[in-house]
């Protein structure tokens, strides 16, 4: 996982919606978690989640971990990343290993709102749209 300080990965203008997807990744998958449960029809004894404040921020920095590692590590876009997060951290739940999808590298046109200045002038992001 990536060492790279958050404030790095994620330009200041877009914690705002970084920290809102996170936080609706994390309330979906309780909420997932709850369709799983009433829909069984077997319901196991301790399999239940329940909301408490350290299983939401458990869950979190789960989405944060995710965050360095396709922001930082895998050089991901941050649109491609938000949109990865909550599968992340649903095959995590389960308990399953998660690899994200490593097609389409660079940024797209959607990822260009997030991509600093500073970034496309060192070479740091290369543009799949030609002439960008």
């Amino acid at each position: 996982m990536s060492s790279t300080p958050l404030a790095d990965l994620v330009r200041s203008g877009d914690w705002h919606r970084v920290t809102q997807q996170i936080k609706a990744a994390v309330h979906n998958s309780f909420v997932q978690d709850q369709r799983r449960r009433t829909t069984a029809l077997i319901i196991v004894p301790g399999r239940e989640v329940r909301v408490t404040q350290s299983e939401i921020k458990r869950r979190a920095r789960i989405c944060e971990k995710w965050l360095r590692v396709m922001r930082g590590d895998l050089g991901f876009g941050l649109v491609k990343t938000m949109d990865l997060v909550p599968q992340a951290l649903r095959a995590e739940l389960d308990g399953k290993d998660y690899n994200p999808p490593l097609g389409a590298w660079g940024s797209t046109e959607a990822d260009q709102d997030f991509i600093s200045d500073a970034e496309r002038t060192q070479g740091a992001v290369t543009p799949l749209v030609k002439g960008s």
